[in-house]
């Protein structure tokens, strides 16, 4: 089963989460806000375009620590009978990801960077 994930995030130097969505092939979606990211990390373009997006839906943004636990929970309760592929297109998306797990995915999970079939 693939899992694709996609962040924003402050800037491309100093890369703290701001978002992260979640999504499985079975329809299953996790998707939170991180309420204390630093702001004057945000590089112009996330200040004019992606702030003003946050909070839709609303109810989803939540202290760091609160939402590395509900990702956590989230990716526990996927087995790895499914096979699980966590997909992504930037590297700094699963560097993210890896940060709210604190290390990286679970043994018999797979990684594959989607990149180059995005068109």
């Amino acid at each position: 089963m693939r899992i694709f994930t996609d962040t924003e995030f402050t800037d491309f130097r100093d890369s703290e989460l701001i978002s992260i969505a979640l999504v499985a092939e079975n329809g299953a979606e996790c998707y939170g806000e991180s309420s204390d990211f630093d702001q004057s990390l945000c590089s112009d373009f996330v200040s004019d375009v992606v702030l003003s997006q946050l909070g839709m839906p609303a109810g989803r943004s939540m202290p760091y620590l609160e939402l590395q636990r509900e990702v956590q929970m989230w990716l526990g309760r996927i087995s790895r009978r499914d096979q699980p592929v966590v997909c992504y297109d930037f590297d700094c998306d699963l560097k993210l990801l890896e940060c709210l797990l604190g290390g990286e995915l679970p043994p018999g999970w797979k990684l594959e960077n989607i990149w180059s079939k995005l068109s």
